[in-house]
Formats: C-alpha cells, sequence, structure tokens
C-alpha cells in the first residue's frame, strides 16, 4: 500500500487512543502485557466521555460500560482473549468492577495509573508486589498456550473506527452516535469529535455550516468529516482567511466567495 505523508498539522485533526508513556517505560507495568495496555487506554478514553455525561457515583467517581463483546469489537480478538485481557487490568489493580445484578451491566472504574507515584512513593507493598508477579506469571502461561496468531491482538487489522467507538449497552446512552449537522443536515459528526473540534476551532459553526453548504451545492462528498473541517480551518489560518464573522444567510454562495471553497 502507498500511503501518503503527513503535512504540517495533518496528524492533529485525527482521533487517537490515549496510551500513557509511564504504562510503556515504568518498571510496575513493564509485565502487563501490550494489548491490556491498549484496552486500558481506551478505557481513559471511556473515562472522559462518561465525566461529560455525568456518569459519576455518590463518591465523586467516575465510572465506565465496557463489556467483554465490546472488547472483542474493539480489539478485534477472541472473547477468551477479551476477558484475559480484563482480569489482567483487574489483578493489577487498574480497573475496579462493580456488579449492579442480573440484567444490568457491569460498572468498571478505571483507576488512576499515575496516583501510586505522588508524594514520590512508589514503592509496592508486599500484596501489591504479589499481585504483579501472579499477573505476570499468567502472561507466561497464556503466551505459551495462546490459541493461534489469528486470535491475538492484530493491529494490522484495527478500523478507525475501532478507535474511540463508543458503543455501549443498547439500555444506556451511545456516546458516539454521529449526529448530523449544518443547516443541510449532512455534516456528520460524533459527540467526541465535535468536542475536539471545538477545543482547536474557535469558530467552530461557521465551518460546519460552510462545510454542509459546500456539500448541498456542488454534491460533493467527503469520507470524514472532522479531518475535512480541521484541514480547511489549517489551510484558512495559514492563509490568513479568518473572515468568519459574517453570519451564514443560507445561501451557498456565501461561503464559495468568502471562503474559495473551490481551491
Amino acid at each position: 500500500m502507498n500511503f501518503d505523508y503527513f503535512y504540517g498539522r495533518d496528524s492533529e485533526s485525527f482521533r487517537f487512543i490515549r496510551l500513557p508513556v509511564v504504562l510503556i517505560e515504568d518498571e510496575i507495568y513493564k509485565d502487563l502485557s501490550i494489548e491490556a495496555k491498549v484496552l486500558y487506554s481506551m478505557y481513559l478514553s471511556r473515562s472522559s466521555l462518561s465525566y461529560k455525561n455525568n456518569w459519576i457515583d455518590e463518591n465523586g467517581r467516575v465510572y465506565i460500560y465496557f463489556t467483554v463483546e465490546d472488547t472483542t469489537q474493539q480489539l478485534a480478538c477472541s472473547m477468551g482473549t477479551a476477558v484475559k485481557l480484563i482480569k489482567e487490568l483487574e489483578e493489577i489493580g487498574l480497573i475496579e468492577k462493580k456488579r449492579q445484578g442480573q440484567g444490568k451491566p457491569t460498572k468498571i472504574y478505571v483507576k488512576n495509573f499515575i496516583s501510586i507515584f505522588r508524594n514520590g512513593n512508589s514503592k509496592l507493598t508486599r500484596n501489591e508486589n504479589q499481585d504483579l508477579q501472579k499477573v505476570k506469571a499468567k502472561n507466561v502461561k497464556f503466551e505459551k498456550s495462546r490459541i493461534s496468531k489469528t486470535e491475538s491482538l492484530n493491529f494490522q487489522k484495527l478500523q478507525p473506527n475501532y478507535i474511540e467507538n463508543n458503543k455501549i449497552d443498547k439500555s444506556y446512552i451511545d456516546f458516539s452516535k454521529e449526529t448530523k449537522k449544518g443547516s443541510f443536515l449532512n455534516v456528520i459528526l460524533s459527540d467526541e469529535e465535535e468536542r475536539l473540534l471545538e477545543e482547536k476551532i474557535p469558530n467552530i459553526n461557521d465551518y460546519i455550516e460552510r462545510l454542509s453548504a459546500y456539500m448541498q451545492s456542488t454534491g460533493k462528498t467527503y469520507k470524514d468529516h472532522a479531518s475535512t473541517i480541521m484541514s480547511w480551518y489549517l489551510k484558512d489560518k495559514k492563509e490568513g482567511k479568518f473572515k468568519s464573522e459574517k453570519a451564514y444567510t443560507g445561501d451557498p454562495s456565501d461561503y464559495e466567495s468568502e471562503w474559495n471553497l473551490n481551491n
């Protein structure tokens, strides 16, 4: 496959999972499998969305819903592998599960990976050290008995929509449900994409209207509306084309002339 290069700040227009460097570099987490670290990173991303939706218990702790089935879909792995990865995170103490009764999904509390380093104290207690040794032993055993390479986590086969895909139990809110925006309801953005764009683009609504009007008037389509908006913003910023103070009138020609959309 012939991939193109990144130009300028193109790489900033995509969504990424957050994998803390300390999970890779610190001795405490050295025996945690890379697959488990990736899963924990997905939990972190889900936690930020849970906070946004006020999924907080009576003690102020954020919780998430992330089923075994979610894990198999997100990581393209078998059910057995998913159970093993979740157990790995639970045993080392990075997550805590709380069952809610029959028919209800299990709450998962994602623990703060950096909290043990506070006050300069990163030494493990005897029990914590024993837990780490158990995780290490199980990892070795698992690697020896691994069913097949096709059931292991295959990063080459991970699809973009797996990353920060927040589909959860249907009885709960689906954070990643894409909504149609713009005057012509043809700009598709997830809540997370819109949040990230709002952080970088102060006049995000103007860009949404710009894209909506342009696609409606020309019939042109884009695979990723979030990255399209970001690329337009970066181009306008570079060329000094910030004329968004003019209110959108509903006429696509306003944007064709003002934003030079055909370039």
